[in-house]
């Protein structure tokens, strides 16, 4: 817009402003323009009350999620008697619409000062006389002792015969219109006391437009509509500071008027200009952090003596919440209306109050023929008579997932789904109805139905195949597992032989061997101990020709004496690994004798001994035990299999535990050992033949399958338990073996 420059008030001097202050503002303008806000205010609430009551019927139901409390009462004695109140009761008076309704909270008697209730009742009855809307403005105190102020705005109900039987209204909270109207009616006090001193009274106009919520404005008609004054309600309206707006050229243009919006926002206040009136618009803004807001701007031109625009002055408030509930009732009716299943509302008459688009387009009805048609005339399975009963069942118990016909204004019908509950809603009880045409899912039902009487022909003679297959496949299957066992038995016995086999010959080869080395070993222990005595004979020979003693040769035999030694005991420790071998290769097996355990442990343990001699401590916990009758070869194998599986159980260093005991004429032989255990999984599979956890070519998983069968041969057990912290095999034979 073209606005002309006017000098700002700060540069002109006191007796000036004083002078144009009595010159412009003669009748009070700044006063008049707040009490013209005022009446705007007022008009604009009577507008929206207005608003509200002429869609109120429409949106009864949405009353509950609304500001506000929506009421009916009826005489009942002398008094009134509440029949319906909304759910914004509780929101705006802090008691439940329980309590209104039980008669427990009356609005009269709990929430109205009596001489203020005296004075509203006085001009409920003078509309109710006149027989016209009735607008009350009062304070109510609330549940928590706070002071509201509302607005009751409603109306008298008549019968035929023009009685009165109900009032229905509603309360809006006024509260803050009401605290803005004081506040300004507190700013025409302050302004008035203060126009001897200009500055004192600009500075209590400053201060009130602080107070209030939104942003008052004032920027001169020059080149960059230079702001001059902006109240501190900017920056929670807008995000920048005075500070910022105030140094800002064109601020409203350039920094928060959304672009869409200058052109129409200009062409308005130019128009209003050019009538020297008024101005008001509503617009989007964008805020410093960049979130979008809703504002109404209402404004003024100033002018000089000769009509010349001098600046805008203006007040910004923020409607964005007023916008979202605006967006939200529409979205809720355009929800209703398009919703894609039937929508009805009917009356205990049985005619419809309302119905939706979709209900309109699938019966082919218009509007205005719903408004005479009754349900029973659109669902054949209904009578006048049979819709009054299931009008009234539906107040005890909702409809769900009921079938039935419609019948459309073609006099086609077609199948639906009902569900329904009765509603109450303004007083009175409406059953609403939530409908699907069910057309296609019956075409598709008669589909299927077609389709399995096809197939029912030939499910008989499929039935029989089936069970003679099923027979055929059971015939198979025992055979199959018979032929799985025999080969598996087979197998067995086959892996059995060959082992056996190979421990025989083992055992063969390993006694030729024992037997080769005996003679050699007990050469060099005989060879040892004659090659001690030389060495003394020959040293006391030495002495005896010399007559003295020789530390040379005496060193010198101490050596040869040591070697003898060393020679001797290694024959010895050859001879037990030979008196072993032999224990171990033992071609007897099959005869028992008499046998002390304790021998085959020790044999067990000096054969492993390479084994285990850097990683492994060796415990031995013997027990007094008596020999026992047993095949001893068989048992050395078994201990060997059980000891050595401990020493490959623990990967570096560790223990294992050998105990022997007796229990109850039993000798039992524990081995332990501190290894990580075996698996859950693997527990249960361990005695299985050819069942082995090492890596492949390290075990042939027979040595626990084999050793199990020898101690069951020998009338004994094996048993295990293990965990993380390791395995405990424990071996229970008896003394004697009786016939066996």
């Amino acid at each position: 817009m073209n606005l002309k420059k006017l000098e700002p008030l700060e540069k002109l001097s006191k007796k000036e402003l004083i002078d144009l202050i009595n010159k412009e503002c003669s009748d009070n303008q700044i006063i008049e323009e707040l009490e013209k806000e005022i009446a705007e205010r007022t008009n604009e609430i009577k507008y929206k009350s207005d608003q509200l009551k002429n869609s109120e019927e429409s949106y009864q139901e949405l009353l509950t999620n609304l500001q506000g409390l929506a009421y009916q009462y009826r005489p009942k004695g002398r008094g009134w008697e509440t029949t319906f109140i909304s759910k914004g009761a509780k929101e705006l008076t802090g008691y439940s619409a329980e309590e209104f309704s039980t008669g427990k909270i009356k609005v009269d008697q709990d929430l109205i000062d009596p001489a203020i209730n005296k004075k509203v009742w006085s001009e409920i009855k003078k509309a109710l006389k006149e027989k016209i809307i009735f607008n009350v403005k009062y304070p109510i105190v609330t549940k928590s002792g706070a002071e509201k102020w509302v607005l009751d705005r409603g109306k008298a109900v008549y019968n035929d015969k023009g009685k009165l039987t109900a009032l229905e209204g509603v309360m809006i909270d006024i509260t803050r219109e009401i605290l803005q109207e004081e506040k300004l009616l507190l700013a025409q006090q302050e302004i008035s006391s203060q126009n001897k001193r200009i500055s004192e009274r600009e500075k209590a106009y400053a201060t009130l437009l602080t107070n209030l919520q939104g942003m008052a404005y004032r920027c001169l008609n020059d080149k960059y509509s230079t702001v001059t004054f902006i109240s501190d309600g900017c920056l929670q309206l807008t995000g920048y500071t005075s500070e910022e707006i105030r140094k800002s050229k064109r601020f409203f243009e350039t920094k928060i008027v959304r672009k869409d919006y200058q052109i129409s926002n200009q062409s308005v206040i130019e128009r209003a200009l050019k009538d020297q009136q008024p101005y008001e618009i509503s617009f989007p803004i964008i805020c410093k952090n960049g979130m979008q807001k809703w504002v109404s701007e209402r404004g003024i031109g100033i002018y000089d003596e000769y009509g010349t625009l001098q600046a805008l002055e203006g007040f910004i408030v923020d409607i964005t919440e007023a916008k979202n509930l605006e967006k939200q009732l529409r979205l809720a009716q355009e929800t209703i209306d398009k919703a894609p299943i039937l929508i009805e509302w009917i009356k205990e008459d049985g005619s419809f109050y309302y119905v939706n688009n979709e209900t309109i387009k699938v019966s082919q009805f218009s509007q205005e023929e719903f408004d005479t048609k009754k349900i029973y005339e659109i669902d054949p399975s209904m009578n006048k008579k049979q819709w009054g009963k299931t009008f009234k069942e539906r107040n005890e118990k909702p409809l769900k997932d009921v079938e039935s016909t419609y019948i459309k204004k073609d006099g086609s019908r077609f199948p639906v789904l009902i569900n329904a509950i009765n509603i109450e809603y303004d007083g009175a009880v409406y059953n609403c109805a939530y409908i699907n045409d069910i057309t296609n899912i019956k075409l598709i039902e008669e589909e299927l139905k077609l389709t399995n009487y096809e197939l029912s022909a030939s499910e008989e003679e499929l039935r029989q195949q089936s069970e003679e297959l099923h027979a055929l496949n059971e015939n198979l299957e025992v055979q199959k597992k018979e032929l799985e066992n025999t080969v598996y038995q087979l197998k067995n016995t086959r892996d059995q032989l060959i082992h056996t086999e190979k421990m025989a010959s083992l055992g063969v080869l390993v006694a030729g061997i024992a037997h080769e080395l005996n003679n050699p070993i007990g050469y060099i222990k005989t060879s040892s101990e004659a090659l001690k005595m030389l060495l003394n004979d020959l040293n006391k020979e030495i002495k005896n020709l010399t007559n003295q003693e020789s530390d040379v040769i005496n060193e010198l035999t101490q050596d040869l004496n040591q070697m003898a030694t060393h020679i001797n005991s290694g024959a010895e420790q050859a001879a037990e690994i030979v008196k072993g071998l032999r224990t171990f290769s033992r071609m007897d097996k099959e005869k028992i004798e008499r046998h002390n355990i304790h021998d085959t442990i020790n044999n067990v343990l000096l054969m492993l001994h390479n084994n285990y001699k850097y990683k492994i401590n060796i415990i031995k916990d013997f027990g007094d035990i008596p020999p026992i009758e047993c095949a001893p070869g068989q048992i050395n194998q078994v201990l060997m299999n059980l000891i050595n599986n401990a020493v490959q159980a623990i990967e570096n260093e560790g223990e294992i535990l050998v105990k022997t005991e007796m229990i109850e004429e039993r000798v039992m032989v524990t081995i332990k050992d501190n290894g990580p255990g075996i698996s859950e999984e693997m527990q249960s599979r361990i005695f299985e033949p050819f069942y082995t956890t090492k890596e492949p070519g390290e075990g042939t998983g027979l040595g626990l399958s084999i050793s199990l069968g020898i101690i069951q041969d020998h009338n004994g057990s094996i048993n295990f338990t293990s965990n993380n912290d390791g395995t405990i095999f424990t071996v229970s034979l008896p003394t004697k073996q009786g016939a066996n």
